[in-house]
Order: C-alpha cells, then structure tokens, then sequence
C-alpha cells in the first residue's frame, strides 16, 4: 500500500505550471479541457504530462464523457490524479498539493459545524478566493438553486462533508476542487498497478491521440468553440454522506 504525500513543496512548481498549461487551454470557465486539445498539446508541442489513454483517464477519474461527442478532461482530477506522482521510495509517492483541501479547512474554519444554512455558506464562500477564482464574486441563480436543493433534502441545512456540496464546490471552483464521482464508478490506480491489472501501457499511443487531435499541427487549436453551446460540467443529484478525515 502507497502512501502519498502531498506535502512536496519542491514539486510544486512543476504542478503550478501544469494547472498554468490546462486552465489556458479550458474550455470556457468550466474546469475542463477538451481531450483534442490535451492529446494535441502532448503530440504536437510534445507537453509530455499530456499522454495517459482515454481508459486511464476513465479509471482515473478525470474524464467528462456526459457528451461523447465532446469528451474533455477535468482538470483538478487530472492534477491529483495518480500519474503525476512521482515516487520517491516503493511505498511513497508525492503528489501535487490538492488546492481544494485548503479551500475546505478555510470553509471548516468559518462555518464551525458540519450541517450549515445555504445562506451562510453563500456568504462565506462569494468571499473566499482560489487561485484562479476572485474573492467578492456573485453565484449565478443555477448555483444558488443547486445549493438550497441540497439543503431541501436535509432538513434545510447542508452537510458540507457530502457528495452533494463536494460536487457544489467544484462547481463553485472548477479548477481547484475535483469532481466527485458516485461511489463505485471509477477505481483509481497508479500507472504500475494499471499495467500489472491490464497489462495495456497507460500511455496513449500517437495514432490514439491523433483520432482526437488531428494530425495537423494547428488544427486542434481551432475548435470553433466559440459557435458551440457551453458545456457546463455533470450534475447528479445522488447524495454519499462522508466521515470528516475519512
């Protein structure tokens, strides 16, 4: 069993620039980048992070396919995810510091309970920047209606160690805070237990990434995004109830 520290403060630049390298390719304040767009960058500009497979990703849980015709990349899942440790003994690995935590114990910290009003919680979290999130901003009505649903289903208050407000705050911080898949839907592993489990590289080969990028070098730039409608990221309504520090 692996045990991972996120606490590698030296590796930070090099996660620092990868979170740079996705957020300038998202797609449009979504969390997301397009998966022609990631094996694009990793083919044509040779962005060697850029390669794992499409069912590395899905394992991993860092794959959007709610539009099969526009699978994207979710960006906070991908930067925590297990392919971008780095080893450093057989049982550690460090990994990329999970920004959300922060945002979490921030959150803690100011609410001082577990099951909280959707109107305190709006308070607090309009104020709290991320790094790539301003502080001060204003919560469209989809996330306010989506917050006070959550709180309709408990009583009017919001466990905020739930399924539900952890999907709210990815919505909340797309860049920062993973989304949360229902139990049992993905089972993460590192790259050496997926090629003991499957005996497949996880590393996606360059006729693979072509399917999606293209083979011109330019052409998976230019995804005439701005004509197509916004994808905003899944929502499910299906609650998990979490123990604190589980």
């Amino acid at each position: 069993h692996k045990v991972v520290d996120r606490l590698g403060f030296w590796q930070q630049p090099l996660c620092g620039g990868l979170k740079e390298t996705l957020v300038k390719m998202e797609d449009r304040g979504t969390g997301r980048v397009r998966l022609a767009g990631f094996y694009g960058k990793s083919l044509h500009e040779g962005t060697w992070q850029l390669s794992e497979s499409e069912s590395y990703l899905r394992q991993l849980g860092a794959l959007d396919e709610s539009n099969p015709s526009n699978v994207r990349v979710i960006i906070p899942n991908y930067m925590f995810g297990a392919s971008n440790c780095i080893p450093t003994t057989e049982r550690i690995s460090i990994c990329c510091a999970n920004e959300c935590e922060v945002i979490m114990q921030q959150l803690e910290s100011a609410l001082a309970r577990s099951e909280v009003p959707p109107d305190t919680i709006t308070a607090i979290v309009t104020s709290l920047p991320s790094s790539t999130t301003p502080a001060n901003r204003t919560l469209s009505p989809l996330m306010l209606h989506r917050l006070n649903s959550i709180a309709l289903g408990h009583g009017g208050v919001v466990p905020i160690h739930g399924r539900l407000f952890a999907q709210w705050l990815h919505h909340a911080y797309p860049r920062e805070c993973p989304y949360p898949h229902v139990a049992g839907t993905t089972r993460p592993q590192d790259t050496e237990q997926w090629l003991k489990s499957t005996g497949s590289d996880f590393i996606a080969s360059a006729a693979d990434m072509a399917r999606h990028a293209g083979s011109n070098s330019s052409s998976w730039r230019h995804p005439g995004s701005a004509t197509r409608p916004l994808e905003s990221a899944p929502w499910i309504y299906e609650e998990e109830l979490l123990v604190p520090g589980s």
